[in-house]
């Protein structure tokens, strides 16, 4: 017998749920509506025979929109900026649009979460509160790196209703603050960022191999690590996929970040990544 599920009719989500706007009444007003976690749009939804549904939606592969906000100015509107790695610290390039625009890249790519990073946050560790709290939304499913240090930065990032927290090494002085976010919360997301195939941290006197590293990590008990390969971001010419290969051999909860197009998912899905994290796009 043919079973039959509820998806979004703008990107085919399962992740939704009955509207809650006013002046809908369930049953009462016209047509059911449902909203989508995953692409922010409310819409009446279609039935779609089980079977048919995507594969993304159904293996729980991550496809991730990185967004960085560039939230250094307030008196400017929130900012979706394309960053590079300069060897030190995310610079941003020319390639620039407006956040409430952006919104419709993410959803014509069909991501199924979206990443804000704080730039300001990450640089100076003093996040903006503020304008976070206006693009932070809960029903967005959004996972946040406002520049992690220590454990109080983490409840901070929590009070802005973030799904999941990115604790990064770029930030953090070492693997123990990795062991001491473990026990705090089971929603943070270690990331790893790598330059010439060596992790990059904030303080120098820690292990550099990534490999190594990754067995630290799941020592701990992490299920799913972020792998950003520096080198790639933001170049446009997509990522190195012979060391995504190579990553990806080493454990099963591996979101690989780094240079990745929209055209370089298929094959970054056919390795044994859990996920992938595609670089800002613009036109």
């Amino acid at each position: 017998m043919v079973e039959y599920v509820k998806v979004c009719s703008n990107c085919g989500s399962r992740d939704i749920e009955p509207s809650r706007n006013v002046g809908y009444v369930p049953g009462l007003t016209g047509n059911e509506r449902y909203f989508c976690r995953s692409c922010g749009q409310e819409s009446v939804p279609l039935l779609i025979d089980e079977s048919k549904v995507e594969n993304e939606n159904k293996d729980g592969f991550y496809k991730v929109a990185m967004v960085p906000i560039d939230t250094a100015n307030t008196k400017l509107e929130n900012i979706v900026s394309e960053i590079q790695w300069d060897g030190n610290e995310y610079v941003t390039t020319d390639n620039q649009t407006i956040f409430e625009e952006y919104k419709s890249t993410i959803r014509n790519n069909r991501c199924s979460n979206t990443i804000i990073l704080d730039l300001m946050g990450i640089k100076t560790r003093h996040p903006n509160y503020k304008i976070l709290k206006n693009i932070v939304k809960p029903k967005y499913n959004i996972w946040l790196d406002i520049g992690i240090h220590n454990d109080e930065d983490i409840f901070d990032a929590f009070t802005l209703d973030a799904g999941r927290v990115i604790c990064s090494s770029i930030c953090v002085s070492s693997v123990q603050v990795y062991e001491e976010a473990f026990d705090l919360s089971d929603h943070i997301l270690p990331c790893i960022c790598t330059c010439g195939d060596k992790v990059q941290w904030k303080s120098s006197a820690n292990e550099t191999d990534l490999f190594r590293v990754i067995e630290s990590l799941k020592r701990i008990g992490y299920e799913e690590i972020i792998i950003i390969d520096l080198d790639c971001l933001g170049k446009n010419k997509g990522p190195d996929k012979s060391y995504a290969s190579r990553i990806s051999e080493t454990f099963s909860g591996i979101i690989f970040g780094g240079g990745v197009r929209e055209e370089d998912v298929t094959d970054l899905k056919n390795l044994k990544l859990r996920g992938v994290i595609l670089d800002p796009e613009f036109n």
